[in-house]
């Protein structure tokens, strides 16, 4: 059976994600061609040489928030969250009315938090490599492929407890760890469909002696934190496009235009929240907002 209604306005409320592009977008269909994407100034391109914009969804594969359950519920079900997330991109590519529309979804990039549910946080000292790597045989690879099957790209990132006080090096380890497998592994490394998103929201860099973000120096800390990141994957060979995180939510990026990430083939994976920053439906207002932010 398909996702419930009250799963999927759960999803469609995560789903506004925004990526370096702003182009008209090619409508998805189930098959759709994904050839490889390069960055190229801030927008995205193919080989042909066309601009591409990335519109979709965030999901989860926690069973907490995927209906607190009712579809998989032990960290060794694996052929159960695989089949919901299966479930769930066939409902949002498509191309028909469901749930009593009169349109279907036409989404082609999905933002996957592998979450440390799966294999273990370094809050606790749970983390295990060979339990990322079973989640990764079982979960993530055949999803990967199954998205691609279905013209989406896949956005991946470790869904670890990121603190506000962001930049340690025990969180950076465990980064590294989860990188250096991911970005060596044959079925994610250069496949044409899969990006890298390097964490998840860190909020405040340690610079000039002090936590904080929003000016040059927590800018320039973030930077060298997540440069040994970045180093890992290319130096194990993967091309992929590489999308990094900012400050406070991933909101402020304003910084990286002084000492952006050194590498090519990189983004920055921005955050925009409209509710908090007190948008509402007026265009002028989200697009200061963005301005402000970016």
């Amino acid at each position: 059976s398909r996702p419930t209604t009250k799963c999927l306005k759960w999803l469609l409320a995560l789903g506004f994600l925004l990526f370096l592009a702003v182009v008209p977008a090619a409508q998805a269909w189930q098959g759709m061609p994904v050839p490889s994407l390069h960055a190229q100034g801030n927008q995205l391109k193919d080989p042909y040489g066309n601009t591409v914009l990335l519109h979709g969804w965030r999901i989860a594969d926690n069973p907490y928030f995927c209906d607190n359950g009712a579809f998989f519920n032990s960290p060794n079900d694996y052929a159960g969250c695989l089949a919901y997330l299966k479930d769930v991109v066939n409902t949002f590519t498509h191309t028909n009315g469901l749930y009593g529309s009169t349109h279907g979804w036409y989404g082609n990039e999905i933002r996957l938090g592998c979450d440390s549910y799966w294999f273990g946080d370094w809050v606790d000292g749970s983390f295990s490599l060979s339990r990322l790597q079973a989640y990764t045989t079982n979960i993530l690879v055949p999803f990967g492929q199954y998205c691609q099957s279905h013209g989406l790209y896949l956005v991946i990132f470790p869904n670890i407890t990121i603190p506000q006080n962001t930049t340690t090096n025990v969180v950076q380890s465990t980064l590294l760890t989860i990188w250096n497998y991911w970005s060596a592994l044959p079925q994610l490394k250069n496949a044409d469909n899969v990006q890298f998103e390097l964490c998840n929201e860190p909020i405040n860099a340690y610079g000039n002696g002090t936590w904080g973000n929003g000016s040059q120096p927590y800018y320039d800390a973030l930077k060298n934190w997540l440069q040994p990141i970045v180093d890992t994957i290319r130096g194990n060979g993967a091309g992929n496009i590489i999308w990094v995180p900012g400050l406070g939510y991933q909101s402020p990026y304003a910084g990286y235009a002084v000492k952006p990430t050194n590498g090519t083939n990189i983004g920055s994976a921005a955050h925009l929240s409209p509710a908090p920053g007190g948008v509402g439906n007026d265009p002028t207002r989200l697009r200061n907002l963005w301005n402000a932010t970016s």
